[in-house]
């Protein structure tokens, strides 16, 4: 079995939340903000896919608060390419 510290370069996060309800009350925001940053620490390709330019426009801004490294896509193809 492969230990993850061997090459951390393989791994990857892909997050589709082209399904995903849209909430942008301030208890919802309160209640994700730590869980946010800690989905998208561990790995250093990290891709958001969304479903609009209005979710991508949230995702950015949710990604410039966390100081979090990751692209936001609202095509497939391109998510893909993106971790590649």
């Amino acid at each position: 079995m492969k230990n993850m510290g061997d090459n951390l370069s393989e791994y990857f996060d892909f997050v589709d939340l082209r399904q995903a309800q849209g909430r942008s009350d301030e208890a919802f925001g309160r209640a994700i903000a730590p869980h946010r940053k800690a989905m998208l620490q561990f790995t250093p390709k990290n891709v958001v896919l969304v479903r609009s330019a209005i979710g991508r426009l949230h995702v950015e801004r949710h990604r410039r608060l966390d100081a979090t490294e990751h692209q936001t896509c609202t095509d497939p193809d391109d998510a893909w390419r993106t971790i590649q």
